[in-house]
């Protein structure tokens, strides 16, 4: 949903979407505080080999259709050893990769659980002031 293209959409039972790039979040829509877009600098996930900086910019709609934006300066670091992460029994052979965000005002951590495929199996990120953080899980194989 809602057509080809590089990212995917990912709609729920409540009709809220949540669009992903390499597993992160991208954009969302019927969550309030809807992300429009995102923009990040991350290296490939195979490009990561302890650590990487780079900026992150997440634009949000507001209330009155205006956009406002919230810049970070990101970390991510790949962590030592995989990790066996089982989703409804389903086991997967990850890496798990820490990302410490800071902009003025705030310090976000998100993680993620990236298989040997590359897909992020599991995700804890953050979203807005409103909603927190966003946890995601991949189960098709």
């Amino acid at each position: 949903y809602p057509g080809q293209g590089i990212d995917q959409t990912w709609i729920g039972a409540d009709g809220a979407t949540l669009t992903l790039d390499q597993g992160m979040l991208k954009a969302s829509r019927g969550m309030g505080d809807d992300i429009m877009s995102s923009v990040s600098k991350i290296p490939p996930w195979t490009k990561i080999t302890y650590s990487s900086d780079y900026s992150k910019k997440l634009n949000y709609l507001s209330g009155n259709n205006k956009i406002l934006t919230q810049n970070f300066e990101c970390k991510i670091k790949k962590m030592n050893g995989k990790k066996i992460l089982s989703i409804w029994d389903v086991s997967f052979k990850v890496q798990q990769y820490l990302e410490n965000c800071s902009s003025q005002k705030k310090t976000v951590r998100n993680i993620y659980f990236v298989d040997a495929q590359n897909i992020v199996r599991q995700s804890r990120q953050y979203h807005s002031e409103t909603l927190g953080f966003i946890i995601t899980q991949r189960l098709e194989r």
